[in-house]
C-alpha cells in the first residue's frame, strides 16, 4: 500500500479551471471579505463548497492562486489580491482586459503556452500531447488544456 502511494504520479502545477470561472469564484470571496486574510475553510464556503477538505475545493483554491487572484499570507489563510479589486473597479474595458491578460499569463505553464501559440492556437489533440510530454497525466492534460483554451478565449 505504501508503495502505491509513493509511486502515484502527480501532474505539474497548473490551473484546472478557466479564468472566467476562477475570477467569478474570487469575486464571491471578495464580496464577502474584501481583501482580508481569511481561513481557507471560509473561502471555500464563500465559493459554494461545504468545506475546504475535499479535492475539488483544494484544486479550485490552488487554481485561484496560480492565476494570482488569491494570495496566501500565511498557512491556512488566503486573501483576494489587490489586482482583483483593481479589476473589479477598473473604469474602462481596456483596463479590465489588461488585467485579464495579466491573470492568464501568471501561471508559468500558461505563459509558456501563450508564447508558443503566437502563430495560432494548437488543436486540442496537439495541446493534450504537449501537456502529456510535460509530465501531465492524460486526464489532467485534458482538464488543463481545456482551462487554458477557455481562459484565452475569455481574456
Amino acid at each position: 500500500m505504501a508503495d502505491s502511494i509513493e509511486t502515484r504520479k502527480k501532474s505539474p502545477r497548473a490551473p484546472t479551471i478557466a479564468l472566467d470561472e476562477a475570477l467569478d469564484r474570487t469575486l464571491k470571496i471578495y464580496d464577502k471579505d474584501r481583501l482580508h486574510a481569511i481561513p481557507t475553510e471560509i473561502a471555500a464556503k464563500h465559493m459554494g463548497y461545504a468545506n475546504a477538505n475535499n479535492g475539488a475545493a483544494l484544486q479550485c483554491l490552488a487554481s485561484l492562486r496560480y492565476y494570482g487572484l488569491l494570495e496566501r499570507p500565511r498557512d491556512g489563510f488566503v486573501a483576494v489580491s489587490k489586482d482583483v479589486e483593481a479589476y473589479k473597479f477598473a473604469p474602462s474595458e481596456d483596463m479590465r482586459k489588461a488585467f485579464l491578460r495579466r491573470f492568464v499569463s501568471t501561471p508559468p505553464l500558461f505563459a509558456e503556452l501563450l508564447d508558443r501559440a503566437q502563430a495560432g492556437m494548437p488543436s486540442d489533440e496537439s495541446l493534450r500531447y504537449d501537456l502529456i510530454q510535460r509530465g501531465f497525466i492524460p486526464g489532467s492534460a485534458t482538464t488543463v488544456g481545456t482551462a487554458f483554451k477557455r481562459s484565452i478565449e475569455f481574456s
